[in-house]
């Protein structure tokens, strides 16, 4: 299997048209990809057409990720936005593993992101993470 580095441009803006111009500098930089992180933005924002603007915004694949810590406790929150992202053509969703399906479904790869804010995973407990990843089909 051969890797390739991917070097991306993250766009985490308050409005779609900021993410649009922080997204289109990044490209302009040399960036191979460019990641949409939605929790700037409203959720009532977070729709299907915000995402289609941001999927259309740039020539390189579109990665998406909500990473709005106010809502962690409700999934679909987070979920929907990524799966309306999907729909339209992102190439990566950062979704919870219960939309896994439902993601690839709609054509994208799936990055099951996990955070330990507070510390460093003992390896036994960042080896569960990477089963539990895996288990749930995460690209």
């Amino acid at each position: 299997m051969k890797i390739k580095t991917v070097i991306s441009a993250l766009a985490r803006e308050a409005t779609a048209a900021a993410m649009v111009a922080e997204a289109r500098l990044g490209v302009a930089d040399g960036a191979d990809a460019v990641m949409f992180d939605l929790s700037e933005l409203e959720p009532e924002s977070r729709t299907e057409e915000t995402c289609r603007r941001l999927v259309s915004s740039v020539a390189v694949p579109a990665m998406f990720c909500c990473y709005d810590l106010s809502a962690q406790d409700s999934l679909p929150q987070i979920d929907e936005p990524m799966l309306a992202a999907a729909r339209v053509g992102a190439a990566y969703v950062d979704v919870s593993p219960s939309a896994v399906p439902n993601a690839k479904n709609a054509g994208a790869k799936v990055i099951l992101s996990e955070h330990l804010l507070s510390r460093s995973a003992p390896f036994d407990e960042a080896m569960k993470i990477f089963r539990r990843q895996r288990d749930a089909g995460a690209d």
